[in-house]
């Protein structure tokens, strides 16, 4: 996987517009950025579980149909945390039933968290030094 060769730049956000109403907008994928280009999806599949797929950046998923309902936004929880670098190390979370449902990305100065379920959940926090 590319994580662990390339530096993420950027971290998007994968948005479905139509329900991108006041308060109602949530992750239905993020998406990282590799230097030089390249990208990978994390994205909850239909049982919950997390899916891992390779971008098509500056693509959308062939998910995301019809694409002009579909938008990439850069993600506000990565904001002051980029860029992250190279991927250090990663721990699978599971759920009950030992499905995999979460990733934790570790980089240089960084963690950054992927959690599946009824919306995804993404969290960038800063390691102490």
């Amino acid at each position: 996987m590319d994580l662990f060769v390339k530096d993420v730049v950027s971290v998007r956000g994968i948005y479905y517009l139509p329900e991108a109403g006041p308060g109602a907008a949530h992750e239905e994928a993020v998406e990282l950025l590799f230097e030089g280009g390249g990208s990978v999806v994390f994205t909850p599949a239909t049982d919950w579980t997390l899916r891992v797929e390779g971008g098509r950046w500056p693509g959308l998923p062939d998910w995301c149909f019809p694409e002009r309902d579909w938008a990439s936004i850069g993600l506000r929880a990565a904001e002051g945390h980029l860029p992250l670098g190279r991927c250090r190390r990663i721990v699978e979370l599971t759920d009950e039933f030992g499905e995999v449902n979460g990733a934790e990305l570790w980089f240089g100065r960084s963690r950054l968290s992927v959690r599946s379920g009824a919306s995804l959940r993404v969290e960038v926090t800063a390691l102490s030094s």
